[in-house]
């Protein structure tokens, strides 16, 4: 089975593979071009897409947006954040840090696929 990584937005393996529920999530606080990981399930297994991009602002204000959409999130200190979510039999999980010398927030999120 095909599971492509690295996919960007727009190109045949995007529109084929990763689902729209997911093409059409925001993006929070972005200021790269995400990058999409998409491993099929198996068996008991569920599948999931991988988001991967750079995020500018504050750790503050990027766990705000990620709560608001429905995240609870461990502040585990002022450089790393560990959010997750349960809808249904879907579990969903967002991890960033931050660089303080370059500051930007380096976003992988996780998103099953039933």
């Amino acid at each position: 089975m095909w599971e492509p990584s690295g996919v960007e937005q727009g190109t045949l393996a995007y529109w084929l593979k990763v689902p729209e529920t997911i093409r059409s999530m925001r993006l929070w606080q972005a200021q790269s071009n995400p990058r999409y990981d998409v491993q099929a399930g198996d068996g008991a297994v569920p599948g999931y897409v991988r988001v991967r991009y750079q995020a500018g602002g504050s750790m503050a204000s990027f766990q705000d947006a990620v709560v608001r959409d429905g995240f609870a999130c461990a502040d585990k200190d002022r450089i790393e954040l560990q959010c997750e979510r349960r809808q249904g039999d879907g579990y969903d999980q967002v991890y960033a840090s931050y660089d303080w010398q370059s500051d930007i927030i380096t976003v992988r999120a996780e998103f099953t696929t039933l």
